[in-house]
């Protein structure tokens, strides 16, 4: 028995308090705190603008992308219109050229084609039904200046009394338009007139005849035109060298060439019957050259008054019979709805109002936080007040509870003792009812001892001073068993897994964890022999324990108020315990910054508990 423990001696004062670890972090001072407060209250007047700003860069970027993207889209599907164009019109023109050289090779083949045969030929061809926009199809030959004469006599002959090769005059060579089917009204105009004699024809003719190929003139205004709507024109020529293949060379071919299978074509009626009567969307303009030259335009799909500025304009040169032509292709209104700017807008006015509405909720959470910061500054003041005041009451608490404990003990020592000394004055007088109740007292003290024991450690379990010291773990777990398992009733089964024998900790309120875990082990164990299993394992911050025992365990549904303060799972006439063992160990755990937690023990019967306890090296004490 201590000194301390004498009934003569006075209270004691309760020691001063150690916590177990040393603060981490100084408080922030107060003008600091002041200059954080006002630099977050101008961030936050800042804020609502910012995203003001933010979201209407990014409004105005969605706006020109979608546009972009309108742009690019309706782009590629006026090329795909421009490149649709070009391809008709150059298959139609092939067409044409194969219905040429079915007129070529029909000449080929007979020794002299007579008129009615040329006629059926194209009437065969149903040119109105299968080459729309062709003028006609016709044969023109050369006529030498001697045999002129003769020549205008055989054909009127035929029945065309009035036929002369037109226009009159003399010239060095002739030729006589002399087939051209159908014979209409327009066509019967063109019956014996000299192209030759005109000199954008005459072009034409020469580069058929030496090169052997088809060959269109430039813009020419046919004779054919008759009445008020008059069309450019332009012809397409074949040469046609008697029979047999095309010469090799150009004098053969000048020497060879007998005339030319061709055709007149009236522009406007090509392009309808190509295109169709109108082009919906898109206005096509075709000039007679490499040049955009109004003077040569030949073809003009729309009025331009229709779109004075197309947002899409593209040129083509297109090669056809040995010449060229210009398109130029421009968008219509019909065509530049496809751009969509609908869409756009709307993207614009609807980001500019969700960025309006961004900046008031920005703005109200500004001024919300602002008043939130005032009402927190005025709450946490509050709140320092009320945590000094349970500061206090509860500092008051624990003083009062280990003074009552320590002063306790002293009369209850001395209640033991002078029940001892009756128990020894009567000796064998002492008998039945009487000795059983001097028992009872005597247990009943020793309690009320163990009670006052177990208040006195909960209510310094937050005192507890426990300095860093570097112990070998393996000897302190033994040595604390050994204390408490004097009767040798149970085993230890030690399983560490450490990197070294020695480590830095605060040992004695280890110790005393490992104390409160033993004595329940031993205490609550339901068998003459058992075992106690302990595993540490290091790991990087910490070491891990897990203590378990082959007891009777603890109930699901018991494990919460096990850790109670004076709660008991079997009755204390049973078995001697104050209840706080538990109590006090969560208590100590908590206060290192870790928690217990309370477990079944696998693969067989009794209780587990786990704590992490934490590393302290001693060259970071101060």
């Amino acid at each position: 028995m201590t000194v301390s423990e004498y009934p003569h001696e006075p209270a004691q004062q309760a020691p001063s308090e150690k916590r177990i670890f040393p603060r981490l972090s100084a408080p922030v001072p107060a003008k600091a705190k002041d200059e954080i407060s006002q630099a977050v209250a101008r961030a936050s007047l800042v804020l609502p603008w910012a995203a003001l700003v933010l979201s209407m860069l990014l409004t105005v970027a969605a706006f020109y992308m979608v546009k972009s993207d309108s742009t690019a889209a309706a782009l590629e599907k006026f090329e795909f219109r421009k490149a649709e164009i070009v391809q008709s019109i150059n298959e139609r023109m092939l067409a044409y050229t194969q219905a040429l050289r079915g007129g070529l090779a029909l000449f080929r083949a007979s020794d002299a084609v007579e008129r009615d045969e040329w006629r059926t030929y194209v009437e065969t061809l149903s040119i109105n039904e299968h080459f729309p926009g062709i003028q006609g199809l016709g044969y023109a030959e050369w006529v030498q200046p001697d045999e002129r004469a003769a020549y205008e006599a055989r054909v009127r002959a035929e029945g065309f009394e009035n036929f002369t090769i037109r226009p009159d005059g003399g010239r060095e060579l002739y030729s006589s338009i002399i087939f051209l089917e159908p014979f209409d009204e327009r066509n019967r105009q063109a019956f014996g007139y000299d192209m030759f004699s005109q000199e954008t024809r005459r072009s034409a003719m020469e580069l058929a005849r030496d090169t052997g190929k088809v060959a269109i003139s430039g813009r020419v205004t046919l004779v054919q035109e008759i009445s008020s709507d008059v069309q450019a024109g332009f012809l397409m020529y074949l040469p046609y060298y008697g029979y047999g293949d095309t010469p090799d060379n150009v004098g053969d071919r000048r020497r060879k060439s007998r005339g030319f299978v061709y055709s007149p074509f009236r522009m406007r009626n090509l392009m309808e019957g190509i295109l169709g009567p109108g082009l919906p969307n898109v206005r096509l303009e075709i000039f007679d050259g490499d040049e955009i030259d109004q003077d040569e335009i030949m073809y003009v799909s729309g009025k331009r008054e229709s779109n004075p500025d197309p947002i899409f304009v593209q040129t083509e040169r297109m090669p056809i019979g040995q010449h060229h032509w210009t398109l130029r292709i421009s968008s219509l209104p019909e065509f530049e709805k496809l751009l969509d700017p609908q869409k756009s807008y709307i993207v614009l006015i609807a980001g500019a109002l969700t960025s309006l509405l961004i900046f008031g909720v920005a703005w109200s959470f500004s001024r919300t936080r602002q008043r939130a910061e005032k009402m927190a500054v005025e709450m946490t003041a509050k709140l320092n007040l009320h945590s000094q005041e349970l500061a206090r009451s509860n500092e008051d608490l624990e003083q009062f509870a280990y003074v009552s404990s320590h002063d306790l003990k002293a009369p209850l020592r001395g209640i033991d003792n002078l029940a001892a000394w009756i128990e020894e004055d009567l000796g064998e007088r002492l008998e039945g009812e009487s000795r059983e109740n001097m028992r009872l007292l005597r247990g009943r003290v020793r309690r009320l001892e163990a009670l006052l024991t177990d208040l006195l450690n909960y209510s310094r379990a937050r005192r507890i001073e426990s300095p860093v010291e570097t112990v070998n773990l393996k000897e302190a777990i033994t040595t604390t068993w050994k204390l408490l398992n004097t009767a040798n009733p149970l085993t230890l089964d030690l399983n560490l897994k450490l990197e070294s024998e020695t480590a830095d900790i605060r040992i004695t309120a280890l110790e005393q964890v490992l104390s409160n875990l033993f004595s329940n082990a031993i205490k609550h164990h339901d068998r003459l022999n058992g075992t106690v299993f302990v595993t540490v394992i290091e790991q990087p911050e910490c070491f891990a324990f897990t203590i378990a025992d082959d007891g009777p365990g603890i109930p699901v549904e018991q494990r919460e108020r096990a850790f109670q303060m004076f709660q008991t799972l079997r009755p204390r006439d049973e078995i001697e315990g104050s209840g706080m063992g538990l109590a006090i160990i969560r208590k100590i755990i908590e206060r290192i910054g870790s928690s217990i937690q309370v477990e079944n023990r696998p693969g067989g019967r009794g209780a587990q508990f786990r704590f992490n306890w934490p590393k302290v090296s001693i060259n970071t004490i101060d």
